[in-house]
């Protein structure tokens, strides 16, 4: 069996499923549910930005932020709730007391959701791509132990997105569907998007899928793939990795290809480059939307709004004025005075 032969028999039951899926969904927006959807997402702000993922000397493991001096930073970065500093934000919100230069973590909506969502939106007309309630495939999944039985949505690139709605509406917990489901299928529909090498800084990384518990090569199109995916969504959510929930969840025993165990807390950190891709693309998307972030662009004019400032985004310097890379010292100063340009 040839290449060409394996990668369909992979991808067949993926694709096999998509005329199965619309058979027996509905669309999810109803009219001016989209512009609701989106005018919460706009509110909802979380604080953002990346800091070191701790690590205890003496207890051998990663751990939160305190006190302790045992503790010293790695080469790993992580969400500020995660890295242990909420006490801070009720005291002082935006303050980054760990970074000399005073910088602050602002207090911003997941900008990135916003515009992959407007792109899908807007195209989706032309492209007859469709955002569905997939509620009865899901179940029908669940029943026959299908192999989307544990999905709680599926993008099929270029065709459309299904969500199992029901799940969270009988769970009463439509939070989590609209600030982590919806968004990380939005985004696998930008991750194929060309325009993102030119906007992230180190396309195109090795991650970690924390949902299966293993590393993942870069794909064709592939820009950023599900380590920041799984940052992009629960970061915002009530109920999502902060809350503990999610990791929770997580499959037991994951190791890395030493051997090595691997904790809930390492699962959703980034290392130096995809944690300089989040901020990238958060960035981008934020001066994009800022132009007027309540504005839905229309489809026509849509690729050239964005062509504009996909030239403009400031992409942190990875090189000193003789020309050779920067070491990774693994500090926060040096990521941060990165993160923080644009």
């Amino acid at each position: 069996m040839g290449v060409l032969d394996r990668l369909r028999d992979r991808l067949r039951p993926l694709y096999s499923s998509y005329p199965q899926m619309e058979r027996n969904s509905v669309e999810l927006f109803e009219d001016g549910e989209y512009e609701t959807w989106r005018n919460e997402m706009l509110a909802n702000k979380k604080p953002f930005g990346m800091v070191p993922l701790a690590y205890d000397n003496e207890d051998g493991d990663y751990t939160m932020w305190n006190d302790n001096p045992n503790i010293k930073p790695t080469n790993l970065y992580t969400t500020p709730e995660r890295a242990g500093l909420n006490d801070l934000f009720e005291e002082n919100p935006e303050l980054n007391y760990q970074n000399p230069s005073n910088e602050m973590f602002p207090y911003e909506p997941n900008y990135p959701a916003i515009y992959a969502a407007d792109k899908f939106m807007n195209e989706s007309d032309e492209t007859g791509k469709k955002v569905m309630d997939a509620s009865e495939f899901f179940f029908k999944q669940k029943l026959n132990n299908g192999p989307f039985q544990y999905a709680n949505g599926l993008n099929f690139p270029g065709r459309g997105i299904g969500v199992d709605k029901m799940k969270y509406v009988v769970g009463d917990n439509l939070n989590e569907l609209n600030n982590d489901v919806l968004p990380h299928e939005f985004a696998h529909e930008l991750e194929e998007n060309p325009e993102m090498l030119n906007i992230l800084p180190f396309p195109k990384q090795k991650g970690f899928n924390p949902r299966e518990g293993r590393y993942e090569n870069k794909g064709s199109g592939n820009t950023f793939l599900h380590d920041i995916l799984y940052n992009f969504g629960p970061h915002y959510t009530d109920t999502g990795m902060d809350s503990g929930n999610e990791m929770s969840t997580m499959p037991d025993g994951s190791y890395d290809p030493e051997g090595r165990s691997i904790s809930p807390q390492e699962k959703f950190a980034l290392n130096r480059d995809q944690a300089m891709n989040y901020q990238a693309l958060q960035n981008f998307s934020r001066r994009t939307l800022n132009k007027d972030p309540n504005e839905v662009i229309p489809n026509s004019s849509f690729k050239s709004w964005s062509n504009q400032d996909k030239f403009r985004t400031n992409r942190p310097n990875m090189r000193d004025v003789s020309g050779n890379r920067r070491k990774n010292s693994g500090g926060l100063v040096s990521l941060m005075q990165n993160l923080n340009e644009g």
